[in-house]
């Protein structure tokens, strides 16, 4: 649940934030006048509920002052209790919900994580809970179902509270992430949710939530014990608001149906309403999309009409669509009316078409019982943004206005304080409408069909939908295997028309993506047309460009050229059937094929590149689509689908040819430009077709993961009332102080229980059995006696078992590791800490060694394949030492021998033990010095305030360093005074080799005084000049052709042999150039203006004391901040300005190729001991910061540049004074003030800045 919570407070992040006036006019219940509330509080004055200073006589002092959360809130139930019996009697009515605080009670719904804790709520006076039914077919009677124990139902809470006693930021926080977490859950477990409040109060600071499918908002903070008005309104609303009102949905009842075969247990479904009839759930489809707050909260059930007997199945989607939009009934009628005004012969046959789309029986908007539409506004009125994470607390660093800085100034400027972010923008947050679709069938989703026939037939069925649709002008923008549904016809019939829209070709700007990452066109996760020709220039019309050049304004007579607004098309709809066959392939085995393991492993590996969950666009699956499939990828899957791979192989080819011939065509994109896919009897058809004849018959899902990561997580548990506990919490959420909460923590499905950092060395590191599996020690004596003489005594003698050694689970995030070598082969005899192999995590290449002495007996894991985090690397041989028990096989216990059961307690005192896992990135590197101990004892030296250098070496194997080594030294210590210890709940972690290299490096950098330097670029001619380079760029840099380039009709050659063309390795290859190398190029041409930026400090190695000198080299050395995943690394490009353009972006391509090498690549060619003079850090190509304040590392450089992102802003310094939209990059520089002036810096910026932004002087120096 903690992770959830998380997960949706970076899902939200920013709330906009309203006043208080305009939360009580648009977002409360209308239900007490501002007189009313002026009455009730005069007669809660008379009372003495109400002092008369305005302050709550039952808080005579702030929250921040008490110590117990608990007692102190409290208080509030019996406000909101005097609050609603003077209502009571103004209103003359009674309430709905009743104030409660119960912040250790849990709160039961149907959801799997169906149980958690908040500190407050009001709970319906009636409740909302299942309603008894005689069987499936009758209608529920009043009574409500016996969930037994009294148990507190989270359907019944109408409104959640958290309450803190400090005004902390971490206070605040953590009540957000509480409130909104649990108003996920309750929104996604109960479908009669429409929407809800919520109440937060730190010390006195109180704000008002409203949570709904559209927008989540809150009210700007007032203090609850002085603002009394505030309080009593919102008590009142709560209090007397009906439940449609407090956000439940009146067209949905609960019901409960008893099982057969077992009438105290019950079966919860829902009844629903729609076309003026009543359908009763049976199974929940699918609901994934509601656990979000705003979402479009799509489900889908199988449902039957109430009172059927034939039990004839129809499929209900209820959601939450924008208010602008048109119902899926609207859309769907649309498309059939366009398919037959442009085909006749579907006007005379309207089946020809309908055959390919879900029949729709009802569609309707839902309606409240007042008959208007369940609709959530827009928002219009002013706000501003809260942020409900991570902001910085009172004490943050300040902020510095000025751009030239030193660091040994003091800094400027005031501290980020203030919660809540005012915001200018014109965005509007759009409101929803809550719709509801029955279909008169119901199908099985493509992912779910297991026949691989049926499932290409599907695919067929849906290509011939698509056509169709693009008769109609309409995009689907969803083709997912969950959207092609097989129906029992065998018919496979596109659903989920919701997002289908209108192809419009002269759409003013580009759309938003749609559709499910894995599924998604390519161009469409890119956001740009990729398979465009290259526009090339003649020499006239370069000449004429050339001698419209003007010395005072070099671009003058350039012409912009438009950006095409990038539109999902026809042809992406026909794209994701392809990657959905795809998919289905590496998804999928036949069901009764034994398989190859190293087969298995290359396919989990492709699927995990081709199908990353991310709506993001990734060269792997661009080439993937351009490219021929690659043999080893198809050889991979099982053979029986490699006939079927070569034929969407085929499919990939004709799309790829038909995105080239489309948008080769001039003022593409049109509607007839994207018809080629969908003519009759199409290449795309007939491959499908084939496919569908090739295709094998039953499959079986493939196994993506390791089952043994998950065990228990596909379980399924039947919603049994009768066995609801209440202390099973799914959530467990303590108060700070609640010393009476008896809830006990249960871990939700699938999750890891985290153990002390002791139990888990003492797990990991003993070779004792389970205690579970060891025999048992406290048998009665009275049972010894009966056994026979020979068990007498426990006879202890050998055995020897198999043990498996696993893979770890360290934490750090690390789930799997690649054998790299393996130190040991079948029948190798090895000893405890005896080397077995390396491996190689995301954090670093390190050896794993034996726990056991025993003979090596089988490599599960081979070397180059991936081991999953609890699975087994090896199996070991072991002797162990049995009693009687285990020789006699006998199943009664005895009572070992005062000797052997003293041996058996030392034995346990002392475990043998491991040192700590070699993967973990808290392990030091290897040192002559290192003390080798277990990370218990490490734990407990800490504790105890040891270092182990004082007792190493130890008494354990090559000086192991045990826990009795510590232990006799501090009874040999005279009593010191107590020093600092760590607790249990802290966690150290040593630095890593590569992080503690940077963490030197840092501290010896402020030994330098820095001098910094800000600045922009105006890259707006390198951006028009970008094209020209890349479409020249050499052909020995560009990746390999598919096919080789026809002969030249004259050679260059003819004469005499030109000159061979460098050789390049694909990992210096590209297909474009960026601005990086250009800005290299230009620095370095400044650096040969500039030597002081060419030298190297240089100090004297003989004698400390004398003048540092410094080295001015010929050429411009460069340095480049390379980040890998092993650390952060600075290779160094030397001679800089020797190189071309296209020669410097190639060796920036292989410096990152052998950067992202596991373990790093980088060898001493790239990593000279005499580093550049320069160092640049490209933190745009991360991040979309401006500025950064770069460290300058000891090392003999004078300077550090750090590049940010390039933006386009509108600058008024040009243009005559009317402005232009310039493209520009904020660099930001630290220089090492000992040599470098700052004057000194500024000049050799703006000599940069004259190459950068000038590039065509470049041509006047032959570059």
């Amino acid at each position: 649940m903690d992770e959830l919570r998380d997960f949706i407070l970076d899902d939200i992040r920013n709330v906009p934030s309203i006043s208080l006036d305009v939360f009580r006019r648009s977002i409360l219940l209308q239900v007490v006048s501002p007189t009313q509330i002026d009455k009730i509080a005069t007669r809660l004055q008379a009372s003495g509920c109400l002092q008369r200073d305005g302050r709550w006589t039952l808080f005579p002092i702030d929250p921040c002052m008490e110590t117990d959360e608990n007692r102190c809130f409290k208080s509030l139930e019996t406000i909101a209790a005097a609050v609603v019996e003077e209502a009571k009697s103004l209103l003359k009515r009674n309430p709905t919900a009743v104030m409660q605080t119960r912040p250790t009670q849990a709160a039961l719904s149907e959801g799997y994580d169906g149980q958690f804790i908040s500190d407050g709520h009001y709970v319906l006076c009636e409740s909302k809970g299942a309603r008894l039914v005689k069987d499936e077919f009758t209608t529920p009677s009043g009574n409500l179902c016996p969930y037994g124990r009294k148990a507190a139902l989270a359907c019944d809470r109408a409104e959640i509270e958290e309450y803190k006693l400090k005004d902390t930021w971490e206070d605040e926080n953590d009540n957000n992430k509480k409130i909104l977490g649990n108003a996920a859950q309750m929104m996604y477990a109960d479908p009669c949710r429409r929407f809800m409040f919520g109440l937060t109060i730190a010390n006195t600071t109180t704000r008002l939530w409203y949570f709904s499918r559209a927008m989540v908002l809150v009210s700007e903070p007032f203090n609850f014990i002085t603002q009394y008005r505030h309080l009593i309104h919102y008590i009142v609303s709560m209090s007397f608001g009906s439940t449609e009102d407090l956000g439940y949905d009146s067209s949905i009842t609960r019901v409960a149906i008893p099982l057969t075969g077992s009438p105290a247990r019950y079966r919860i479904q829902y009844d629903y309403a729609i076309g003026g009839e009543t359908y009763r759930t049976v199974e929940c489809l699918s609901s994934f999309r509601a656990s979000g707050i705003i979402s479009r909260a799509t489900r889908v059930w199988t449902v039957r009409k109430h009172g059927d007997r034939k039990k004839q199945d129809c499929a209900l989607k209820d959601f939450w669509i924008p208010l602008d939009s048109r119902t899926e009934n609207e859309i769907q009628q649309d498309i059939f009316k366009r398919i037959e005004e442009k085909d006749p012969d579907a006007k005379k046959n309207p089946t020809l078409y309908k055959q390919y789309f879900m029949r729709i029986k009802a569609c309707e908007v839902v309606t409240c019982t007042d008959e208007k539409a369940d609709a959530i506004a827009d928002l219009l009125v002013p706000y501003r943004l809260y942020d409900v994470k991570r902001r910085l607390s009172s004490s943050a660093a300040s902020i510095r206005s000025t751009s030239i800085f030193s660091n040994t100034a003091e800094p400027v400027g005031g501290h980020l304080s203030g919660r809540t972010q005012h915001h200018h923008s014109q965005r509007v947050y759009t409101g929803r409408k809550h719709v509801r679709v029955l279909f008169s069938e119901v199908g099985t989703p493509l992912d779910k069909v297991q026949n691989q026939k049926q499932l290409f037939t599907g695919l067929l069925h849906a290509y011939r939908g698509l056509r169709y649709l693009h008769f109609a002008s309409y995009v689907h923008r969803d083709m997912s295997s969950g959207n092609i549904l097989l129906c029992s016809d065998n018919r496979g019939k596109i659903s989920d028309l919701e997002y289908a829209k209108v192809f419009q070709s002269e759409s003013p700007k580009s759309e938003p993506r749609a559709g499910t990452p894995i599924f998604m066109a390519v161009e469409v996760q890119w956001k740009q047309y990729l398979f465009r020709p290259t526009p090339t220039a003649d020499d006239a019309a370069r000449a004429s460009r050339l001698d419209s050049v003007d010395r005072s304004n070099p671009f003058s007579n350039q012409q912009t050229v438009p950006v095409t607004p990038f539109l999902h098309n026809f042809y992406h709809d026909a794209e994701s059937l392809w990657w959905i066959g795809v998919h289905s392939l590496f998804t999928t085995e036949p069901s009764r094929v034994e398989r190859d393991e190293d087969a298995r492993r290359k396919q989990r590996g492709h699927f995990n590149t081709l199908f990353p969950h991310s709506a993001e666009g990734s060269v792997v699956r661009l080439n993937f689509l351009r490219e021929p499939v690659d043999a080893d990828i198809i050889r991979c899957l099982p053979g029986e689908f490699w006939p079927v791979a070569t034929v969407l192989d085929i499919i990939r080819d004709f799309l790829a040819a038909a995105y080239v011939s489309a948008e080769a065509q001039k003022d593409f994109p049109k509607y007839d430009h994207l018809a080629k896919l969908f003519e009759k009897a199409s290449l795309f058809e007939q491959a499908l077709d084939k496919a569908v004849a090739l295709a094998v018959n039953d499959i079986r899902p493939f196994q993506l993961e390791d089952r043994s990561m998950h065990e228990g997580a596909e379980d399924k548990v039947e919603w049994a009332l009768d066995r609801l506990k209440e202390e099973n919490y799914a959530d467990y959420d303590p108060p700070e102080n609640d010393v009476d909460n008896s809830g006990e923590y249960i871990p939700s499905r699938g999750t890891v229980t985290k153990k002390p950092i002791d139990e888990v060395d003492k797990a990991e590191s003993s070779n004792d059995e389970p205690a579970s599996k060891r025999p048992r020690r406290d048998a009665c004596s009275d049972v010894a006696a009966n056994q026979p003489d020979t068990s007498s005594a426990v006879i202890w003698a050998t055995k020897k078992s198999i043990k498996q050694f696993k893979l770890a689970d360290i934490g750090e995030g690390i789930t799997e590791c690649e054998v790299i070598k393996w130190s040991v082969e079948p029948k190798s005899t090895v000893q405890a800490f005896d080397a077995l192999c390396e491996v190689q995590s995301d954090k670093a290449s390190v050896e794993i060694t034996s726990p056991f002495d025993g003979v090596v007996t089988q490599l599960l894991v081979q070397e180059g394949e991936i081991a999953k985090v609890g699975a087994g690397l090896c199996l070991i041989e072991v002797e162990e030492e049995a009693g009687s028990e285990d020789i006699l096989k006998e199943e009664a216990p005895v009572q070992p021998t005062a000797e052997s059961s003293s041996e058996s307690r030392q034995d346990e005192e002392t475990p043998v033990t491991r040192r700590p896992h070699p993967l973990d990135p808290s392990h030091p590197a290897p040192k002559a010095d290192d003390v080798l101990a277990t990370p218990s004892v490490r734990h407990y030296a800490r504790k105890n305030g040891v270092q182990l250098a004082q007792v190493s070496p130890g008494s354990g194997r090559d000086g192991r360093v045990e826990k009795q080594d510590i232990e006799r030294y501090l009874s040999r210590q005279a009593p010191t005074s107590p020093s600092q210890t760590i607790t249990d709940q802290d966690v150290v972690v040593e630095l890593g080799r590569t992080r503690y290299g940077m963490w030197k490096a840092m501290v010896k950098s402020l030994e330098i005084p820095h001098f910094g330097y800000s600045t922009t670029l105006d890259l707006t001619a390198l951006y028009h000049l970008l094209p020209t380079l890349n479409a020249h760029i050499p052909e020995h840099y560009k990746p390999s052709p598919s096919s080789p380039p026809p002969p030249l009709a004259v050679s260059p050659s003819a004469v005499y042999p030109a000159p061979s063309l460098p050789q390049v390795t694909s990992s210096q290859q590209y297909t474009r150039l960026t601005y990086l190398p250009v800005l290299l190029k230009t620095l370095s041409k400044s650096m040969l203006e500039w030597p002081l930026f060419r030298s190297s400090i240089t100090p004297s190695i003989s004698d400390p004391g004398a003048k540092p000198t410094l080295t001015v080299r010929p050429h411009a050395d460069i340095s480049i901040a390379l980040s890998t995943p092993t650390g952060l690394y600075t290779p160094t490009l030397q001679s800089v300005d020797t190189y071309t353009m296209y020669g410097l972006a190639s060796s920036l391509k292989h410096l990152s190729h052998l950067g992202r090498q596991v373990p790093c690549g980088l060898t001493p060619n790239e990593m000279p001991k005499r580093g550049g003079t320069l160092t640049v850090s490209n933190v745009g190509a991360i991040g979309a910061g401006e500025f950064a304040a770069p460290v300058l590392v000891p090392g003999g450089g004078v300077a550090i540049v750090a590049i940010g992102r390039a933006k386009w802003v509108w600058d008024v310094d040009v243009g005559n004074g009317k402005g232009e939209k310039r493209l520009k990059v904020g660099i930001s520089w630290s220089a090492d003030h000992r040599v470098v002036e700052g004057a000194e810096l500024a000049a050799f910026v703006e000599c940069w800045r004259g190459y950068v932004e000038v590039p065509e002087r470049l041509i006047a120096d032959s570059v």
